[in-house]
C-alpha cells in the first residue's frame, strides 16, 4: 500500500478551508450569544481565534502527516529486511540443494563403475 504525503501548502490551504467555515459559524455564533457587544468586538475575537485555530490544525495535520510517513517508512524497511532473509534463505537452500545433486552424481558414478 502506497502512502501519499500531504503537502505543506495544501495542509495549509485545508486548514484555511476549514477554518473560514469555522470563522463564519463563530462570529454568527456570539452575535446571537453576546447580544451586549459590538459586531467589531465580535469580529476582533472571532479573527484571534481563527489564526489561533488555522496554526492549531495546521501543526496537528503536520504531525500525522510526519508519522503516518514515518510508519510508511519503517513498514517498507521491515519488507526490505525479510526480503533480504528470504534471499538469503533461499541462496542457502540452492546451495545444499547443489551439494545434494553432487553427492547423488558421485553416487551413482561409483555404483556404475562397480
Amino acid at each position: 500500500m502506497k502512502h501519499h504525503s500531504q503537502t505543506r501548502i495544501a495542509s495549509l490551504v485545508e486548514s484555511l478551508v476549514s477554518n473560514a467555515i469555522g470563522f463564519f459559524l463563530t462570529v454568527a455564533a456570539q452575535l446571537v450569544i453576546f447580544e451586549d457587544q459590538s459586531f467589531s468586538q465580535n469580529l476582533f475575537f472571532s479573527s484571534v481565534l481563527l489564526v489561533l485555530h488555522i496554526i492549531r490544525s495546521y501543526m496537528v495535520r503536520r504531525g500525522f502527516n510526519a508519522y503516518v510517513l514515518h510508519k510508511a517508512k519503517v513498514a517498507k524497511k521491515q519488507k526490505k529486511q525479510m526480503r533480504a532473509i528470504d534471499r538469503a534463505a533461499s541462496r542457502k537452500l540452492k546451495v545444499k540443494k547443489t551439494h545434494e545433486d553432487r553427492e547423488t552424481i558421485q553416487r551413482n558414478d561409483a555404483a556404475s563403475s562397480v
